[in-house]
């Protein structure tokens, strides 16, 4: 019943059928799920427990655990075996010197990360503020009353098109007579 713990392909650890699990690499380990299977004399699995582990086994050592309760095997159970499925990562083991660099790099990660984003939000709002205009623009020149309305406002206020107040009269009038009474009060509003 010997098993690897493995992540990535690196080994990292081992079960044993002594109950003893080992941490070989710079991490303390938890929750190690375990599978144990009954096979038949053809290599079928017949049964099967999970079973975690809920502790810490540090880096570096080895940790006995109380034995697997297996309950009743079947009597046609010719083999059994014990697999590591998965396990939890508690924390890297870093001097103070190596935390504070991580610190360090993880604060310019951070910094260059938040420059990224702001570039790639600005990108995005250009954009959807290019469809946008658009948008507003096709259904305007379709005759749309919400269109006309729309670049009255773009007009009115500058909004993706040059401030011009003439044309945001004319598309608010358009709009005011195809039924749209925000673009009749917008109208009334430019007026005084």
């Amino acid at each position: 019943m010997n098993s690897q713990i493995t992540r990535n392909g690196k080994i990292l650890g081992g079960y044993v059928p002594n109950n003893v699990i080992s941490a070989i690499e710079d991490w303390d380990i938890k929750d190690i799920q375990i599978k144990v299977s009954c096979d038949g004399a053809s290599g079928t699995e017949i049964s099967s427990i999970d079973h975690t582990i809920f502790e810490v086994v540090p880096a570096h050592s080895l940790r006995r655990f109380k034995p697997i309760d297996l309950g009743f095997f079947d009597t046609r159970t010719a083999g059994a075996g014990a697999v590591i499925e998965d396990f939890d990562f508690v924390q890297p083991h870093l001097s103070l010197e190596e935390m504070k660099s991580a610190i360090a790099a993880a604060q310019k990660v951070a910094a260059t990360n938040a420059v990224l984003a702001k570039a790639a939000n600005e990108k995005s709002k250009k954009t959807a503020d290019a469809a946008a205009l658009k948008f507003n623009q096709d259904a305007a020149a379709k005759g749309d009353a919400y269109g006309l309305f729309r670049m009255g406002e773009r007009y009115r206020d500058g909004n993706g098109v040059e401030k011009d107040l003439a044309k945001a009269k004319d598309c608010f009038q358009k709009s005011a007579a195809g039924g749209n009474q925000d673009a009749a009060l917008a109208l009334k509003k430019l007026s005084e």
